[in-house]
């Protein structure tokens, strides 16, 4: 599953390159693909103390829940990048599955608050940086996502799974390939 989410990535990236050279740019604009990629890598840093935050009970673990549903929220907006992309970069795509296959209220009623909120306070910010900065928003948002490669990236499987993990791999790069072809 982890090989096709990043094939999917992979795919991606050269249209959002495509986007993000597009317009006028200048070469401190590559500063806002470093920044994303930081930024990524910084919100996957620890990925047993995000799964115990967001599985604690009390005040904290509602609190990371709704931050964390703003993260999530963004990535509905943005292009490129998927709610169930950063749930994994965030190592709370397992935990949000096991909470809907269980029902869990608890931890689904802070996350959904959040990208409630995250939609509503974020939407016309991002369409706005986009019209104004298209450029140096798409690198950040490039930035994002080849940063986010690596939280979700399970390491090289072995035996039988190595050939199967490519083959999601390359299925996951295709469709997206496919896919922004036919938008384009």
């Amino acid at each position: 599953m982890r090989f096709l989410f990043i094939g999917v990535i992979c795919g991606g990236i050269p249209v959002l390159y495509k986007k993000s050279t597009s317009g006028k740019k200048n070469k401190g604009d590559l500063l806002f693909l470093i920044i994303g990629f930081i930024i990524v890598l910084l919100m996957g840093a620890d990925p047993a103390a995000t799964t115990t935050l967001a599985t604690s009970q009390g005040v904290l673990s509602i609190v990371f829940l709704l931050i964390a549903g703003v993260v999530v929220s963004i990535a509905l907006i943005l292009p490129g990048i998927s709610a169930s992309f950063m749930l994994l970069t965030l190592n709370l795509y397992d935990v949000t599955l096991n909470a809907v296959n269980n029902r869990n209220v608890p931890f689904l009623i802070p996350l959904g608050i959040g990208v409630v909120i995250g939609v509503l306070a974020t939407t016309r910010g991002i369409e706005n940086l986009l019209k104004r900065y298209p450029s140096k928003t798409y690198l950040l948002i490039l930035g994002f996502v080849i940063g986010s490669i690596i939280p979700v990236f399970p390491g090289i499987p072995g035996g039988i799974s190595i050939v199967t993990s490519l083959i999601a791999f390359i299925i996951g790069f295709i469709a997206i390939r496919y896919i922004s072809e036919k938008d384009i």
